[in-house]
């Protein structure tokens, strides 16, 4: 890119010094090109957006950036078709001030949202949402506009002009993927606004030399300020998160940080006393942060100085390794390595730890390796980088012991964060009979969850996979034991032994002794008091009668009524599946409308005001036009069309980018193999659209039908072909699942740009309304999508996107 800007200004100005304005390259060429780059900057900008917003914003308000994205897209096309005049525009002219309109959009809303996050942060006030969604929407705006600008005036070129469009958004995803670690998100905000001013450059000394001095020493400016991008974007970790509360009553010292693409990953020290656990000698301590959250201890070892058995021994999450002497164990979800540190200090035999975070590995082992003990690098213990739950599913290896302490994939991914708010497949009925399964003969299975709800949760799931396993008398067990929010759920293949019990309330008796020599100040803080007094809420004896949740639904399940204790209980505890996951939706469907600050409410809630603004979007540009006398027809059923096919792609991608998850193991690299594969082939499907010479009703009827079937076959067979590639490499998994996908994608990338060229012999000045009603119904689709699955699961994703298109193409079926 540099070598063509420079021979750009080399050759200006030789044509300046002869009086002539320079004449750009073969124009066809150059308008894919720039199409090229605008379309990678847009899509990496959306994707960066999920990361920072989920930084800095709560989660339920951190999914809106598709939403964002889209509503820009379709506002700037919307006005392609309300301003006056601008088909009479000079294109060289209008599309080097949208490219440094998108360039100076950049930087201006993210310095708006790192000095204002907090505001918005407050609610989901109306007006405030709204105008925070129409401000950054700005770059999004000045992308649809170009975009439908271009497609409007080579209507004949549309099936490559889209082509180019969507392999550039397949390129623009992959992009924070590969950069966004040794970059940061605020480098690479620059450098989005750098492509915006360089594709400015390949039109603006079309213009006038002036323009194109401002528009090269801008440029110059934004290299330059490369370099201070921390300075200029001091993103800050939201305010209700854990950092945030411990900083402002402890003080803060960053001693590390990175952007990873599952979350921003930082380490802090804190003043006074927070620095240190109390055993009840100080033992000094880090805490390390992701996303502004989810904290984890960083134990500073040191066995020649300090004596760590009030810790670990004081704690009901040593109750597993106190039942089995010398185990083999699996460890889920490792954070700042605590639960390495447990395995060791209780000698198990071998340790395999699974982390999904590279970085938080990589923290562990080198940053902060002699500060921790460097456990991650004894001989007897294994460190794999993966998905705790693929991994179970994979592993052929047996345990005595396998431990989750509180793991979660709640915070919000490059994947997730837009596309689901807190799906976990780590507690899905599945997923516990994987776990059992790999239990050795009499091994046990520790799980933490925290507060009242969560642990019921876990028991009620666990239950449904036995009977699903055919395991007996589920009730005889299990042993669930409380410390202060804590709750340790101990599960076995087989009941309970009577010396496993009387063990259990020896062990309890003398945590009891321990605990009170243990505090952690920092953990106080944020209402986490892990170290307290224990007590057994649960075991599995004839005469046990300790009255509270837990033994109340363990007697529904003695009768096989447990589905009627779950129905009954006040929040949602019904059994978690992979196709419902949603561990964090704590309330009932049929209370949605109850609980009016719940996440699940306020999803509901945007999902209306985005209905309400999108029809407004989609019927006021013709009523204006129409006043203003310009010729146009509503073709109400190519409002349906394009509707469907903004909802029906959306929905269609959400899912496969769901399905894939547990067959790749890590959510980014489901978001890397669907979204790449599915806008790729598009891009090819839309290409090759071109070149046939069918009528244009009978190729997009084709193309529909064949996207029907193939959802249909996906939805009922995706899983039972994947399940085959499951021992093969992740890369090799990745291409296949992208090769498995692309038929689906080249279909899917023919509809649009082939209807666009029907409208166009229709009515030309309907193209710029459908454009933008597309892009509205995208905003619909991913904005429904989540609250949907969390009512109906994603398979009913699957099914109404089938409906949906079958719904598109009868509309156009009927004005044929």
């Amino acid at each position: 890119m540099p070598s063509i800007v420079a021979e750009r200004s080399s050759f200006c100005k030789i044509q300046a010094l002869s009086g002539n304005i320079y004449t750009p390259m073969n124009n066809k060429f150059r308008l894919y090109f720039v199409i090229l780059i605008f379309s990678v900057a847009t899509l990496t900008l959306e994707v960066l957006q999920l990361r920072v917003f989920a930084y800095s914003l709560l989660r339920s308000l951190a999914h809106i950036v598709v939403s964002i994205a889209l509503l820009g897209i379709g506002i700037g096309s919307i006005s392609v078709a309300l301003v006056s005049g601008i088909n009479k525009i000079k294109e060289e002219k209008f599309l080097a001030y949208l490219f440094l309109g998108f360039s100076v959009s950049v930087l201006v809303t993210h310095i708006i949202f790192a000095a204002y996050f907090e505001q918005i942060n407050q609610d989901y006030n109306f007006p405030r949402l709204w105008l925070f969604s129409i401000i950054f929407s700005i770059p999004y705006i000045f992308f649809g506009a170009a975009l439908t600008f271009i497609f409007k005036k080579y209507v004949q070129d549309v099936p490559k002009l889209y082509s180019v469009n969507l392999i550039g958004s397949g390129l623009g995803c992959l992009i924070p993927l590969l950069v966004l670690r040794p970059l940061g998100a605020e480098k690479l905000i620059i450098i989005i606004s750098l492509m915006g001013a360089l594709g400015a450059l390949l039109y603006i000394f079309d213009i006038s030399k002036k323009a194109a001095v401002a528009a090269i020493a801008y440029t110059i400016f934004l290299f330059a300020g490369i370099q201070y991008a921390d300075v200029l974007f001091n993103f800050k970790s939201k305010p209700h998160g854990g950092l945030s509360k411990i900083a402002s009553v402890a003080g803060a010292t960053r001693e590390f940080s990175t952007w990873d693409p599952l979350g921003r990953i930082e380490v802090y020290t804190f003043g006074k006393d927070y620095s240190y656990l109390f055993l009840p000698d100080p033992v000094p301590i880090k805490e390390m942060f992701q996303d502004g959250d989810a904290g984890s201890l960083l134990l500073n070892v040191r066995e020649d100085k300090y004596d760590y058995t009030n810790f670990f021994n004081g704690s009901i999450f040593s109750l597993v390794y106190q039942l089995r002497k010398d185990p083999d164990t699996l460890v889920i979800g490792l954070g700042g390595g605590p639960d390495i540190l447990r395995a060791l200090h209780f000698n198990s035999k071998k340790i395999t730890g699974v982390e999904i975070n590279r970085t938080t590995v990589k923290i562990i082992k080198e940053t902060f390796r002699d500060f921790v003990g460097d456990p991650y690098g004894k001989d007897n213990v294994t460190i794999v980088n993966m998905d705790g739950r693929y991994f179970a599913r994979v592993d052929k290896n047996k345990y005595d012991v396998i431990q989750i302490a509180g793991a979660d994939t709640d915070t919000s991914n490059l994947t997730s964060g837009a596309l689901a708010v807190s799906e976990n497949y780590l507690y899905t009925t599945q997923a516990f009979k994987d776990y059992l399964d790999s239990l050795k003969d009499g091994g046990i299975f520790s799980i933490i969850r925290f507060g009242p709800r969560e642990p019921m949760l876990i028991v009620s799931t666990v239950v449904a996979a036995m009977r699903e396993m055919g395991i007996p008398d589920p009730y005889k067990n299990f042993i669930v034991v409380k410390q202060a929010i804590c709750v340790n759920v101990l599960i076995k293949n087989e009941p309970f032994s009577l010396d496993e019990i009387r063990s259990i309330e020896r062990i309890v008796k003398r945590i009891d002794s321990l605990a009170d020599n243990v505090r952690i100040p920092v953990n106080d803080i944020v209402g986490y008091a892990a170290i307290d007094r224990a007590e057994i809420l649960y075991l599995p004896l004839p005469d046990w009668n300790n009255e509270n949740s837990f033994t109340a639904f363990m007697d529904s399940v003695k009768s096989y009524k447990e589905a009627e204790y779950v129905s009954a209980f006040p929040s949602n505890i019904a059994p978690l599946t992979d196709d419902k996951p949603f561990f964090f939706q704590y309330e009932k469907p049929e209370n949605i409308l109850k609980y009016r600050n719940s996440v699940i409410y306020n999803l509901f809630k945007t999902v209306v005001q985005i209905f309400a603004f999108s029809i407004l979007l989609i019927f006021l540009p013709v009523y204006l036009l129409r006043r203003k006398h310009t010729r146009i027809r509503y073709n109400f059923n190519y409002v349906i069309y394009f509707l469907s096919l903004g909802i029906g792609f959306m929905f269609v991608e959400i899912g496969l980018i769901q399905k894939s998850v547990l067959f790749l193991g890590h959510p980014t690299y489901s978001f890397i193999a669907v979204v790449f594969s599915i806008l790729l082939s598009s891009g090819l499907g839309s290409l090759a659209s071109g070149f046939f010479k069918q009528d244009d009703f009978k190729l997009i009827a084709a193309s529909m039908a064949a996207v029907v079937i193939m959802i249909l076959l996906y939805m009922f067979y995706m899983e039972d072909i994947f399940r085959v590639l499951l021992p093969r490499s992740t890369w090799l998994r990745m291409i296949v699942i992208g090769l498995f996908l692309s038929p689906l994608g080249f279909a899917m990338g023919i509809p649009f740009p082939r209807g666009l060229q029907m409208l166009g012999k229709r009515d030309m000045n309907f193209i710029p309304v459908a454009m933008g009603i597309n892009s509205v119904a995208s905003v619909l689709g991913a904005s429904s999508s989540v609250p949907f699955a969390m009512l109906s699961g994603f398979s009913a994703i699957f099914l109404t996107a089938a409906v949906v298109y079958s719904v598109g193409l009868i509309s156009v079926a009927i004005k044929r």
